[in-house]
């Protein structure tokens, strides 16, 4: 994983927990995917977000905070569509849906 590029799309709880733990183990890069704003339900489980960061996009709010947790580790925020052209870079890529499966 020390080589590797990885890709954490869908930063609720559980994803932005994933991330935190992917940075502070250290890996080459970490790029932080979600397409979503930041609601007042995040704020119960998404630890990196707080209430001035409401209607904001969760990906590019949570880098800034995430990227202090280790400097050798570059984070960056992508909040684009997820095509197969842009996850080549990518040797990891954890998925988190922002949106729950209908029932």
């Amino acid at each position: 994983m020390q080589s590797s590029n990885v890709l954490v799309s869908g930063l609720r709880g559980l994803g932005v927990e994933i991330a935190k733990n992917v940075i502070l183990g250290g890996v080459k890069s970490v790029t932080l995917h979600d397409q979503g704003q930041a609601e007042w339900r995040d704020l119960s489980s998404q630890f990196y977000l707080r209430e001035e960061d409401l209607g904001k996009n969760r990906a590019e709010v949570s880098r800034t905070r995430l990227a202090e947790l280790n400097s050798y580790v570059p984070v960056v925020a992508y909040t684009g569509a997820l095509i197969d052209d842009y996850l080549t870079q990518f040797q990891v890529k954890l998925h988190y849906p922002s949106n729950p499966l209908p029932s």
